[in-house]
């Protein structure tokens, strides 16, 4: 019972400091989250588990900058923890929250460089994409000579997979990345990179398409292992479901339905997508809406089916200062 009290406490904290955060920092963003979640329809795994995430941002003049990523979750790819366990089989965790990222950066005319614990990704992740939250000790530079066009150079390295804290974890040189962004028209996109991990080479390829209001966005992706030749594909379809009835735009009542396949010999980078679960076929759907707009609570779900299959659903609130 006490974990559970400081487990909420913490939270009651994190909200209670926004005001202070705020006189000190140009941008804070917050996100909280609790789900239940299963594996084998609860014959393997039963639990409620909780995430909080911080990002702190200080304007150091002259085009500088200082992020910090301040997340639970022991894994780089997870920032869940247990806080209840219904079969008995884990003990219960406590939310410590680490500096998963921090780094200066500096944006310059079509140029941005970050130094640091910096994010394995620049926007969104896809889910051959790296986990957002988990960290590269090393440099990133984008290149965006165009619009439509963007080029962005990574070395550093991804190690100590389950030690978090960017002050305590030994830096390895282990990964670098060339990636290039293009967008052929308004509704579709191309992103192609190389990327070296633990002296596995792999080639990233995916195409997005977004027609528009009333169009689902299709999303299709592979990443080929050169050195051993196995691949990890995904083809995902998501669409706004009241986008179809008339005057409900932008509700944010989304769903989305994923095909995915991982090969178990793919390597130490299939493992590192966000809140990866297993290798081999699967079939994901999930869906989110909102549940309170004034208090930008909303609900999301997610069923995978494979053998076992997983279930989650849960709530998450997203906090932006300013607004």
């Amino acid at each position: 019972m006490l974990k559970h009290c400081l487990f909420v406490f913490l939270i009651v904290i994190q909200f209670g400091s926004l005001e202070l955060y705020a006189q000190k920092l140009s941008t804070v963003r917050m996100t909280v989250e609790t789900r239940y979640d299963n594996l084998d329809w609860g014959r393997e795994r039963n639990r409620i588990q909780a995430a909080l995430r911080t990002w702190l941002t200080v304007d150091l003049g002259k085009s500088y900058s200082l992020v910090t990523h301040l997340s639970s979750g022991n894994r780089f790819q997870s920032r869940w923890s247990t806080a209840t366990n219904f079969d008995g089989k884990l003990d219960t965790e406590f939310m410590d929250l680490y500096v998963r990222q921090l780094f200066v950066q500096l944006e310059r005319g079509s140029w941005r460089y970050q130094l640091g614990v910096i994010p394995p990704i620049k926007n969104v992740a896809s889910r051959t994409g790296l986990e957002p939250s988990g960290w590269v000790d090393g440099a990133r530079i984008v290149y965006k000579p165009k619009p439509t066009l963007s080029i962005e150079t990574v070395v550093g390295g991804i190690s100590r997979l389950n030690e978090p804290n960017a002050f305590t974890r030994k830096k390895t040189a282990n990964f670098a990345e060339l990636e290039i962004n293009y967008d052929v028209n308004e509704e579709l996109g191309v992103d192609a990179s190389t990327e070296i991990l633990d002296k596995n080479t792999y080639q990233r390829l995916e195409f997005n398409y977004d027609k528009g209001r009333g169009f689902p966005t299709l999303l299709a992706e592979g990443m080929y292992n050169v050195t051993n030749g196995t691949w990890a594909t995904g083809i995902s379809a998501q669409q706004d479901l009241n986008e179809f009835m008339r005057d409900r735009t932008n509700s944010g009542f989304r769903i989305r339905l994923y095909y995915a396949y991982i090969d178990e010999n793919i390597g130490l980078r299939g493992t590192l997508s966000d809140d990866f679960y297993a290798y081999g076929h699967s079939f994901t759907v999930e869906a989110e809406g909102p549940l309170w707009r004034k208090a930008q609570l909303n609900w999301f779900a997610r069923q995978i089916f494979m053998s076992p299959s997983r279930t989650s659903i849960g709530i998450r609130t997203n906090i932006k200062f300013p607004p």
